[in-house]
C-alpha cells in the first residue's frame, strides 16, 4: 500500500497546509507531554530508544520521517521521545522515577565509555519490565498505559497501531481482530471485499420510504478522507452476517457527511451551507455535532432519531449493537447488561 488513505485523511484533517507537509515528528520531553495533556488532551506515544540500538536510529530515520506517518501522529499524539537509559530523575503521573544505576551511567559518560547503560525505572513500570528496543508505549488521555508494542517497525507495519490507539479502536476491538481486517482492505491485492452486499439506498428515498412503510433506518455517516470509514464499508458492511440481518431489518443508507444533497427531514429542509464547516447539515444534526467518522444513527420508523454510535466498529463488534437497537431492548437496558447475556453468531 502506498499510504493512499493516510495521505488523504491528512490533507483534510490538518489545520494548515504548514502542517499538512510537515516532515517529522513533533517531539516532546515527558514533561512537556504531561503538561500538554493538562490542557488540550491527547493520547502520547512515547518512543522508548537507547544510543546502542540500531533499529531505532532506523525506524528515526525511516519511520518518524515519513510525511504521512509524522503528520498523524502530530494530529493523534504528543510524540515523546525517551531515553530508557536516562540518570535523570522524572516525575511521572505524580510519582518520582530514577535510574538505581545513575552513577554508573555518570561515570561511564565521565570515562566516554560506550555501551549498554542500567535501565531507567520509569522505562522498566511502561515497558512492564520487558527491556525491548525500539519499543513505543502508548498512553491514553489521562497518563494510563494502554500498551507497549515491542520491536521495529516500517512505515507501513505501524500504520494500523497509530490508527489503532490513535482513534479509540481499542475500546471495541482486539488489535489481531482489527488488524486482520485492516489487511483485507488496505494490504490485499486484488480487493476481496464486495461493497453492494447491503443494499444501500439515499437518505431522501430511505425517508419517504420509512414514511410509506415504517422501518428503522440504519445510517452509516462517513467521509471520503476517513480512513475508519473506509475500512468499515470495506470490512464490517461485506460481512454476511451483518449485511443480512441490517438488509432485512433496516433501510440502509451510507451517507457522505460532505454531501451537497438537500434532505427534508426534522421538520424542515437540511442543506450544506459551506460556510463556518464543510459538513452538512443534517450530519451534524444527526450527530449531535460530534463529528467524528465513522458514525452510524438509529432513526425509528416515524424518521425520529434513537441514538448516534460513533467510531469503528469491527462485525463482531457491530452485531449486538445492531440487535441491541433493532429488539428494542435500548428502552428498558444499559448495552453493558445487555452485553452479558448476549449471543453471537461468530
Amino acid at each position: 500500500m502506498k499510504f493512499i488513505w493516510l495521505y488523504i485523511l491528512v490533507l483534510f484533517a490538518v489545520k494548515t497546509t504548514a502542517q499538512r507537509l510537515q516532515q517529522e515528528v513533533k517531539w516532546f520531553t515527558i514533561e512537556e507531554a504531561q503538561e500538554l495533556v493538562k490542557k488540550q488532551p491527547k493520547k502520547i506515544l512515547i518512543d522508548m530508544y537507547t544510543d546502542w540500538c540500531g533499529w531505532c536510529k532506523k525506524m528515526d530515520a525511516e519511520t518518524f520521517k515519513h510525511p504521512n506517518i509524522a503528520a498523524y501522529i502530530n494530529q493523534y499524539f504528543y510524540a515523546v521521545k525517551f531515553d530508557a537509559e536516562t540518570a535523570d530523575t522524572i516525575v511521572f503521573n505524580g510519582k518520582t522515577y530514577v535510574n538505581e544505576g545513575a552513577q554508573q551511567i555518570l561515570q561511564m559518560e565521565k570515562e566516554g565509555r560506550k555501551g549498554r547503560k542500567p535501565t531507567h525505572n520509569l522505562a522498566k513500570e511502561l515497558m512492564n519490565n520487558k527491556m525491548s528496543f525500539p519499543t513505543i508505549v502508548y498512553l491514553d488521555e489521562h497518563l494510563n498505559n494502554l500498551s507497549p508494542v515491542p520491536g521495529y517497525k516500517s512505515p507501513s507495519n505501524i500504520e494500523p497501531f497509530i490508527m489503532y490507539f490513535g482513534e479509540n479502536v481499542y475500546k471495541s476491538t482486539p488489535f489481531d481482530q482489527f488488524n486482520a481486517y485492516f489487511q483485507k482492505a488496505f494490504k490485499t491485492e486484488p480487493a476481496t471485499y464486495d461493497t453492494t452486499m447491503i443494499n444501500w439506498m439515499g437518505m431522501q428515498e430511505a425517508i419517504d420510504q420509512n414514511a410509506k412503510e415504517p422501518k428503522m433506518i440504519f445510517l452509516d455517516i462517513y467521509t471520503p478522507w476517513a480512513s475508519l470509514s473506509k475500512l468499515m464499508f470495506r470490512t464490517t458492511y461485506t460481512d454476511s452476517i451483518i449485511a443480512k440481518y441490517i438488509n432485512e431489518n433496516f433501510y440502509a443508507v451510507h451517507f457522505n457527511a460532505l454531501s451537497k444533497d438537500t434532505i427534508t427531514m426534522f421538520d424542515g429542509q437540511m442543506v450544506n451551507e459551506g460556510k463556518a464547516h464543510p459538513y452538512h447539515s443534517f450530519a451534524v444534526s444527526a450527530l449531535q455535532g460530534k463529528m467524528i467518522f465513522p458514525s452510524f444513527v438509529f432513526i425509528d420508523g416515524n424518521n425520529k432519531l434513537i441514538t448516534a454510535v460513533p467510531e469503528y466498529r469491527s462485525p463482531q463488534g457491530l452485531e449486538p449493537i445492531l440487535k441491541f437497537i433493532r429488539e428494542g431492548d435500548y428502552k428498558t437496558e444499559q448495552f453493558q447488561e445487555y452485553l452479558k447475556t448476549f449471543k453471537s453468531s461468530y
